[in-house]
């Protein structure tokens, strides 16, 4: 246990560890700064959206074509649109409550996906996409959950936003799979890398211990300092956002996993996935820089080398148990959007930390073979 203390004392006033922290607690609450511009009603980009489908389908309605091989849709469906296009228009115009304008925008996407289910193919004169099946698909679960528990929907343009909105939004939006991979290959490769580059590898070879200890200690600290550094950045996004706003973990977010059938998760089940797949991911990073660390002695070897194993593990069959097939943040998010799914992302961070235990203690046997760290 001294060993341990010390090992955690000395990353505690590691200038690179804290500057890691930082970015992901950056990362995490740049969105915040959207709070200081003048407030909106959030529906802007839906509102748009809406007045440039109203002017093609009015277009439509009077006998224009898209292109010769795309389909015009039926008057009767396109009357029928017109109408429910007014009627949110209106609603936003209005100041409707938020509950109304929520319920008026699900019947009009109800409707556009039922079109879109019939072949229609959304786009406006300029050959730019209004929507996809996949897109409205989205839209329509978000919407029937909300108008099932009399709920509001938060816009794209949205800067006011509850905490639990705010922090899944931006974790889907701006914080990747990829990202989180780099970064966690870049904290172990310069945590776990810096006793040879600091020049402490050498001391610490004529210290009368067994170095399977000495790895397993380094590699338990920097288990440690990873979930503080991850639990902590995310901690202070989500109390900042507490602070400027309310909480709403419960508000439902679409995630595709395929890119055809959409899983409704809430926002506080999402955030726990990721906090849950990023500290596994971090534990599948660590070891493996753990064993890269006993063949090399150089960081940006090191560094080089496990990225490049983590890009080219990630390709995995799709059929197999190692853990490196979720390193996609969707195989993790899918156990736990289902019905079914009680416990966040169970099953992949289950194997994930089974596959970092089994690769840690084949980099214990190797240091403890080759008697160095």
């Amino acid at each position: 246990m001294a060993d341990l203390a010390m090992t955690l004392r000395r990353a505690a006033h590691d200038r690179g560890v804290v500057l890691f922290g930082l970015i992901i607690s950056l990362v995490l609450c740049l969105p915040l700064l959207q709070r200081l511009s003048p407030p909106r009603t959030g529906y802007q980009a839906e509102y748009a959206l809406f007045q440039t489908l109203q002017d093609t389908d009015e277009r439509l309605a009077a006998g224009a074509t898209i292109a010769p091989g795309v389909a015009t849709p039926a008057p009767e469906d396109l009357q029928r649109e017109l109408t429910l296009i007014e009627r949110v228009t209106a609603s936003i115009d209005d100041a409707a409550s938020p509950v109304r304008i929520t319920r008026q925008m699900y019947r009009l996407r109800a409707e556009m996906l039922r079109q879109a289910d019939h072949g229609r193919d959304y786009q406006d004169f300029k050959h730019r996409p209004l929507a996809t099946v996949l897109t409205l698909r989205q839209d329509v679960a978000v919407l029937a959950w909300l108008v099932r528990t009399d709920g509001r929907f938060y816009g794209q343009d949205e800067v006011r936003l509850p905490a639990g909105v705010q922090l899944a939004r931006t974790l889907q939006r701006f914080v990747s799979s990829t990202f989180v991979l780099l970064l966690g290959a870049m904290l172990a490769s310069y945590y776990l890398f810096r006793v040879k580059w600091l020049g402490q590898g050498d001391f610490f070879n004529l210290v009368p211990l067994g170095k399977g200890r000495q790895v397993a200690w380094q590699l338990l600290a920097a288990v440690l300092v990873t979930v503080v550094v991850v639990v902590g950045a995310m901690g202070l996004a989500t109390l900042a956002a507490l602070l400027l706003g309310g909480g709403d973990w419960s508000y439902p977010l679409a995630y595709s996993v395929d890119g055809q059938h959409v899983l409704l998760i809430t926002c506080g089940r999402f955030v726990l996935s990721y906090l849950a797949f990023w500290l596994a991911l971090m534990a599948v990073i660590l070891t493996m820089t753990a064993l890269v660390q006993q063949f090399t002695r150089h960081l940006a070897t090191g560094l080089l080398a496990v990225i490049a194993l983590c890009v080219m593990l990630q390709k995995a069959p799709a059929g197999s148990w190692f853990a490196f097939r979720y390193f996609d943040l969707a195989e993790v998010i899918a156990p736990a959007a289902g019905a079914a799914g009680r416990a966040p992302g169970l099953i992949g961070v289950a194997v994930m930390l089974g596959t970092a235990a089994l690769i840690g203690a084949v980099a214990l046997l190797v240091a403890q073979r080759r008697q160095r760290i």
